[in-house]
């Protein structure tokens, strides 16, 4: 399966043909959302997965991930913008904030939203999540000093896959009515031919 994603010299948006692979039973859509180079970047912070209901502790700060923000379905679907993420729940000196850093798709193009709590010097920043278990990539920074350090990302294709069933029967049905609109058709050309 060959999904194809390119930007359109004449209105210079993103175009998104999906691939298809036809069974007897079914057929599988593979449609591309996005692609992100990768390269070298200069994120700074401590790197860590956590799992829903999981919960780290980081440099005496508590950091549970409470659920996962779902992505508008009908828009990823479509090729629109979306947005993903992570809700946290911080504890500090007793303390405790909710947070959210993002994911955001727009036009093809992966957009990182941080989130940041300035009374705990803290900034959380989600890198990825898996769509199968919900796990999340998380980096974990001060707000204030210099903890910088280049990291090199792979490159990512995000793809949407689905699969619909019984399409072979749509197309059987079609193939049935024209049948059954000619053979009507020539009876009847029969018909008026013996009264006349």
């Amino acid at each position: 399966m060959t999904p194809i994603m390119y930007r359109s010299d004449f209105n210079n948006s993103i175009v998104r043909e999906p691939a298809i692979l036809s069974l007897l039973t079914k057929d599988i859509y593979l449609s591309p959302l996005g692609y992100d180079e990768g390269g070298v970047d200069h994120t700074s912070g401590h790197k860590v997965t956590l799992s829903p209901g999981s919960e780290i502790d980081y440099e005496g700060i508590k950091l549970k991930y409470e659920e996962f923000i779902k992505p508008d379905m009908a828009a990823m679907m479509s090729g629109g913008d979306v947005e993903m993420g992570t809700k946290l729940i911080v504890t500090k000196d007793g303390k405790d904030y909710e947070i959210s850093p993002l994911i955001k798709i727009k036009s093809g193009q992966f957009e990182y939203t941080p989130a940041e709590i300035e009374e705990a010097n803290l900034k959380v920043e989600v890198s990825k999540i898996e769509q199968s278990n919900h796990n999340a990539d998380l980096i974990i920074s001060k707000i204030n000093g210099d903890n910088t350090t280049p990291n090199q990302s792979n490159e990512i294709l995000s793809v949407t896959a689905s699969i619909k069933p019984f399409v072979n029967l749509v197309w059987a049905g079609v193939v049935i009515m024209v049948v059954g609109f000619f053979i009507s058709m020539a009876r009847r050309l029969k018909e008026s031919r013996v009264i006349s």
